[in-house]
């Protein structure tokens, strides 16, 4: 089964999941812009980070037209209050469980209804993947397994189905100092750190990183994944492991 790779984005209320919240997700099929999922969350509680609620809060659409308004909802203003973000959140974030389940439902309608295994890209993957990791197994595994119609292979979705765009690049130039912002490409993110807005700019960047390595080997689809799957790629006519970072 070939991949199908799905860029991801997701904004929090800070670093570790299950203590901080994710308060919207955003993905995008690669070489496929108009495959999009996003979704703006109710928070699980009312822990925040504060340098992390002035990120997460820049994108988001439920505060979009109080922010002129209100001072409080303006992250780039002093008197910013990532409490009163929050309170927006629950109030017009959708349910935990049911924007799971939408994604879950989303992603099988793009991959494996095609025909395609699911994989996560981003960079760094890390902190996309966990949260989205842990979402899925709290909201949505717990009530599906048991499902007839539910793909086992959509457990893997989470870190375990994930690729690091960073270490894919510095696996195709053999650099272990390279970084996916070396890779030139318009930035039409409106506003930045929408998730929507910066998972379809980390597709733009993983449809590049794949021209590379089309070009490198030559060949296309099969090739690549089989490359992948087995954490090599060719390189100066040599076959070089793909350095994890």
């Amino acid at each position: 089964m070939h991949k199908k790779w799905i860029a991801l984005d997701i904004e929090s209320t800070g670093a570790v999941p299950g203590r901080y919240s994710m308060i919207s997700i955003g993905a995008c099929v690669v070489r496929d812009s108009g495959s999009c999922f996003y979704r703006e969350i109710k928070p699980v509680n009312k822990n925040y980070n504060y340098e992390s609620m002035k990120v997460a809060a820049g994108g988001l659409i439920c505060i979009r037209d109080y922010k002129n308004s209100d001072n409080e909802l303006d992250p780039n203003n002093r008197k910013f209050k990532p409490s009163k973000v929050l309170e927006v959140l629950h109030e017009k974030g959708e349910e935990p469980s049911k924007v799971m389940k939408n994604y879950a439902e989303w992603i099988i309608k793009n991959t494996y209804k095609k025909g395609f295994k699911p994989v996560h890209v981003s960079y760094p993957i890390k902190m996309d993947g966990s949260f989205v990791d842990h979402y899925l197994h709290e909201f949505y595994y717990k009530h599906h397994n048991h499902n007839p119609n539910f793909p086992k292979e959509i457990r893997i979705l989470g870190v375990n189905g994930c690729e690091d765009l960073n270490s894919i690049f510095r696996g195709i130039t053999g650099d272990i100092y390279a970084h996916i912002d070396q890779v030139q490409t318009t930035d039409e993110r409106n506003p930045r750190h929408n998730a929507l807005e910066d998972a379809k700019h980390c597709a733009k960047k993983c449809d590049l990183i794949l021209g590379m390595m089309e070009e490198r080997l030559g060949r296309r689809q099969i090739t690549i994944e089989n490359c992948i799957d087995s954490a090599q790629v060719v390189r100066n006519g040599s076959i070089s492991s793909v350095v994890n970072g």
